[in-house]
């Protein structure tokens, strides 16, 4: 599917990375009884039970915020969301990374991360909105360029792929003669 150069700029700017990012309350400490868990093979298991934008993006005009709330709950969503007054909820850990943000007003950071500001434009998806509403209030939110995707599993030859890969990670791990086997399926 051939996209709009403005929809591939949207795209690449609500990219982001994996979420890391040390706590603020406790720099320059040396903290003790810190525990910490691995989830196994959590990237095989989203990519086979999870849905994906599988569509053409649809650039649609929202009626209301119900319109708004419908398209979130049926559609992968990509946005441009502006935020005023918006300020931590989440005291420990800030979503929100300030070189995402297109515009931003009297702005408070940690360490690159939006504390909070009189005002911020951001490409987001419906992923970021979920999060975002969970670690920040604001008295007023703008929306445009509103684009919505069909969400669907991946095609099934892509699933049947990724388990057959799991099971050559799995069942190959550890056993010397079959090392570069096991690093090819665990890549």
């Amino acid at each position: 599917t051939i996209v709009s150069v403005f929809e591939y700029e949207m795209l690449k700017s609500a990219f982001a990375g994996g979420y890391t990012d040390g706590n603020h309350l406790h720099i320059n400490e040396i903290c003790y009884n810190v525990s910490s868990y691995d989830e196994c093979s959590a990237y095989p298991y989203v990519m086979i039970s999870q849905f994906f934008p599988m569509s053409k993006g649809e650039l649609i005009t929202l009626k209301d915020k119900h319109d708004f709330e419908d398209n979130l709950k049926y559609y992968h969503v990509l946005f441009t969301a502006t935020f005023y007054d918006i300020d931590e909820t989440f005291t420990y850990d800030h979503y929100i990374s300030i070189s995402k943000c297109i515009e931003k007003e009297n702005y408070i950071a940690d360490n690159g991360r939006l504390v909070k500001a009189d005002k911020i434009t951001i490409v987001i998806t419906n992923i970021d909105y979920e999060i975002i509403k969970k670690t920040y209030k604001w008295s007023k939110m703008t929306v445009r360029n509103f684009r919505r995707y069909k969400r669907g599993l991946l095609p099934r030859d892509l699933i049947i792929a990724i388990l057959d890969l799991y099971e050559k990670k799995t069942t190959l791990k550890g056993i010397i003669e079959y090392i570069i086997e096991y690093q090819n399926s665990k890549e």
